[in-house]
């Protein structure tokens, strides 16, 4: 969890943008709100898309592999 943790914290914007286009319905200040807080952002996102947390888990954790795989430009 600790790599997760690094990935969040200095690749924010990438993840932020990926979320956006896989939740389109997610606003900015609603990422920006729950920006570290995962059982929050997993909370708006089940009222919005009916994903339960493992799915939304899934789907995060996809997001968060794509970002640490890519290379920082």
């Amino acid at each position: 969890m600790k790599h997760s943790d690094e990935i969040l914290q200095t690749r924010w914007p990438e993840i932020k943008n990926e979320m956006q286009k896989m939740w389109s319905q997610l606003t900015p200040e609603e990422l920006e709100y729950t920006k570290f807080n995962f059982q929050e952002l997993a909370i708006i996102v089940a009222k919005k898309y009916g994903e339960n947390e493992y799915q939304f888990r899934s789907s995060f954790d996809d997001i968060l592999k794509d970002v640490a795989n890519r290379k920082i430009t």
